[in-house]
């Protein structure tokens, strides 16, 4: 068997299983709002990423995106022998909340908790006391891809989102 047939084997062995390149994200929606408690670098990564993709951010538009209680803790989930941490733990998290119509942010109050979609990421890492320097740099890395994280999250579920029947 020759390359070619080895690569025609390796081509239907992996359309068999489903496998595909991820292409584009395909929105039902052509323009979004983004309201947010607070103005954070998590908010300003998305309406990037969300515009990059051809949807347009305004304050008017076909769905609304509230994004409500960013939170991002730090937690020693390990300590050494003298007694200090070893290591840590990140958890980043969001809670969102998509509707169509209206902005949210005027009956935000009313919602539920239920009614909010909350997004986790969570990371550990080691400390070593003689590298801090490194170790401090690594975290504000880890924060980073973190945050990153939390966008294709978001932009998954803004993916799956679909208008109600009362709307079309």
């Amino acid at each position: 068997m020759g390359l070619l047939g080895v690569l025609c084997l390796m081509v239907t062995v992996l359309t068999a299983c489903g496998f595909h390149l991820r292409g584009s994200q395909d929105f039902v929606f052509n323009s979004l709002v983004i309201e947010s408690e607070l103005k954070s670098p998590l908010v300003e990564a998305l309406s990037k990423a969300i515009a990059q993709r051809g949807v347009q951010v305004s304050n008017t538009g076909d769905v609304h995106l509230f994004l409500a209680q960013e939170r991002l803790e730090k937690t020693a989930v390990q300590v050494g022998r003298e007694g200090k941490s070893s290591e840590y733990a990140l958890l980043h998290t969001i809670d969102i909340y998509l509707s169509e119509g209206k902005p949210v942010g005027e009956r935000v109050t009313s919602l539920l908790p239920s009614q909010f979609q909350s997004l986790q990421v969570l990371r550990r890492y080691a400390v070593d006391a003689a590298q801090l320097l490194a170790k401090q740099e690594e975290e504000t890395i880890i924060r980073q891809e973190m945050q990153d994280e939390l966008v294709e999250k978001i932009l998954l579920r803004l993916q799956q989102f679909q208008f109600s029947q009362s709307t079309r």
